[in-house]
């Protein structure tokens, strides 16, 4: 009788350990579903706004510029570097935006610029040599002049500069 007993309690205990992580599951799936209806609007807020520290949480136009030429052999070399950090900057800028203090990492476009074929662009930005990396916020254009242009020295590079310049949402 009493295995039959311990048998009870230990079902018993199964089944209340069993609904407890049906429950908890349950409510991560709804957490989940809110927080990306969250994330949902705040793109939509975001994307409708533009300009620098402004009351109303703007961000500036940031684009991170990446020149070469397909000659070059330096270029040769960073090319890679500088997509690796264009998909990992694309997979991590959700994550960061919420990681760190909010920095609308949303409006920053990373641009591959061959100026054999743009040349006009590479005027303006007055480029002299190859590669040449810059990060436009706002108007301000900061010039990367580190020798490693590893794909985590690029990004570092970026991250600094925009928490730098106070690229972030105003509290």
């Amino acid at each position: 009788m009493a295995g039959k007993s311990e048998n009870g309690q230990l079902k018993t205990m199964f089944l209340g350990l069993l609904m407890v992580f049906f429950f908890f599951l349950a409510l991560a799936i709804y957490k989940r579903k809110e927080i990306i209806a969250l994330s949902s609007v705040e793109e939509g807020f975001q994307s409708s706004h533009s300009g620098i520290g402004s009351q109303n949480r703007e961000t500036p136009d940031i684009y991170y510029r990446f020149f070469y030429a397909d000659w070059c052999p330096h270029c040769q070399t960073t090319k890679p570097e500088w997509e690796k950090c264009q998909t990992n900057w694309n997979m991590l800028k959700r994550q960061l935006y919420w990681e760190n203090n909010k920095i609308n990492y949303q409006h920053i476009k990373l641009e591959k610029i061959n100026c054999e074929k743009n040349g006009a662009t590479c005027r303006q930005f007055d480029v002299q040599s190859y590669p040449t990396i810059v990060l436009s916020i706002g108007s301000k254009n900061i010039e990367y002049t580190g020798n490693d242009r590893s794909h985590t020295e690029l990004m570092r590079f970026l991250e600094t500069n925009l928490l730098e310049n106070g690229v972030r949402y105003e509290s």
